[in-house]
């Protein structure tokens, strides 16, 4: 984190979808983790394991995407090539080499969320989730990625509105007419 502080202040999270805007990546780290420190309430993981992982699950897509000081980002060649999961895992991998202060097994954990946080192979998860923190990264992966698409399509809309289908949620978003709105919040 400390070797790429100034990228972090400004790198997207994607090209596209979500968090594809001026400092989407660490906004994105910043609410899986104020998730993931809820959830702490609720259920028993190790969480220094899920922290850790919230923090690093996208740390490849420094490499991944090519972003630019207003935000805009553009893949990389290794970005097409390997994609920021593995290249997190290469990056990890790296840094433990130079300084190896963990044990091997919170290092193979941590790899295997990252590996997993897609959650299934065909959304480009390198395995499938086998220990309860990298279900539960993947889980507050997608609905962080989702309430931003949510969140972004209902700034274009007018109360009482319906958008055209979001490609990255697969539905038209609504947004409740005023009065709606208001009685929710009560």
């Amino acid at each position: 984190m400390d070797e790429n502080a100034d990228k972090l202040l400004y790198w997207a999270a994607a090209k596209t979808i979500h968090h594809n805007c001026y400092g989407g990546l660490l906004y994105h780290m910043l609410r899986m983790l104020k998730t993931a420190v809820i959830l702490s309430r609720v259920y028993r993981f190790d969480k220094e394991l899920l922290y850790s992982a919230v923090i690093l699950h996208d740390i490849g897509k420094l490499q991944e995407l090519d972003t630019d000081a207003t935000g805009v980002a553009e893949y990389t060649v290794d970005g097409n090539l390997f994609g920021h999961t593995l290249l997190a895992i290469e990056m990890i991998d790296r840094k433990n080499f130079e300084n190896p202060t963990y044990p091997a097994e919170k290092i193979r954990l941590l790899k295997h969320c990252i590996a997993a946080h897609h959650g299934q192979l065909e959304y480009g998860a390198i395995t499938m989730p086998a220990v309860k923190e990298a279900m539960l990264l993947h889980e507050i992966d997608v609905i962080d990625a989702s309430m931003y698409q949510y969140e972004q399509a209902e700034k274009t809309l007018n109360p009482g509105e319906m958008s055209d289908r979001i490609f990255g949620l697969g539905v038209k978003v609504y947004k409740p007419a005023a009065n709606a709105e208001e009685k929710a919040n009560v």
